[in-house]
């Protein structure tokens, strides 16, 4: 069994132990975002544990091997298997799936189940390890780090704080936000209806603004690019 020294604090940690103490961990992150409370502390000693077992000097020979893993699930595997167990969910874009694709490895799990392998003494446990560790942590960096970008570039991001043009509406807050859109060439791609937008539920069209004109909208009515459609976005039980 390897022996993890921990000096400052005078004690040492088994493997078997620093899984126990990530799971312990990782439960407690969840029960604590379960009830809406931040959970850095025990994350950040959630990644220091799973850190005192990682070896730099073991990753050299996997380096090349997990780059090309790495890349096959963040290009290949993921998108297909997010895209394909999303096909049911017809009121969400394709470019809204193409998003959660990109999402990735964000979290320990993947780390620990490969601790797993290490505490059994399976064959190549380490390598196994190394290789997770690795993907993990190319999955934050490159998808962790343009997540904001990529959600930019599909046009789903909104901003902290949206300069909206609601042309005098207003609501009271527990019905949702009032949201604005210009309708451009890509959003009448699969049709020029407002039903042909496909709004994910919880969208709704309260006005359409064209030209000079304030239109109460309908599933039928005629879309052209440059419209503005004043959204509220909020909860629906449909």
């Amino acid at each position: 069994m390897m022996i993890i020294p921990l000096s400052i604090f005078n004690i040492d940690l088994s493997t078997g132990n620093i899984i126990l103490f990530t799971s312990l961990l990782m439960f407690v992150a969840i029960l604590l975002a379960k009830v809406g409370i931040k959970y850095g502390v025990p994350a950040m000693l959630l990644f220091l544990l799973i850190g005192m077992l990682a070896k730099p000097s073991e990753m050299s020979h996997i380096m090349w091997p997990a780059l090309l893993i790495g890349l096959f699930i963040m290009f290949i595997a993921r998108p297909a298997g997010i895209i394909l167990s999303l096909l049911p969910f017809r009121g969400l874009s394709f470019r809204a799936k193409l998003l959660a694709s990109w999402v990735g490895l964000k979290g320990a799990g993947p780390i620990l189940f490969a601790l797993y392998t290490v505490l059994e003494g399976v064959d190549g446990s380490s390598e196994i390890f190394n290789i997770v560790f690795f993907i993990t942590l190319l999955s934050l960096l490159v998808q962790g780090m343009t997540l904001s970008p990529m959600a930019h570039l599909l046009n789903l991001s909104i901003e902290d704080d949206p300069e909206v043009k609601t042309f005098g509406m207003e609501i009271p807050e527990y019905m949702g936000l009032l949201r604005d859109h210009t309708v451009s060439e890509q959003d009448l791609a699969s049709g020029d209806t407002l039903r042909d937008l496909r709004l994910p539920h919880g969208i709704r069209v309260v006005v359409v603004h064209r030209g000079e004109k304030y239109l109460v909208p309908h599933g039928s009515m005629k879309l052209l690019p440059g419209n503005m459609l004043i959204l509220i976005l909020g909860d629906s039980d449909d």
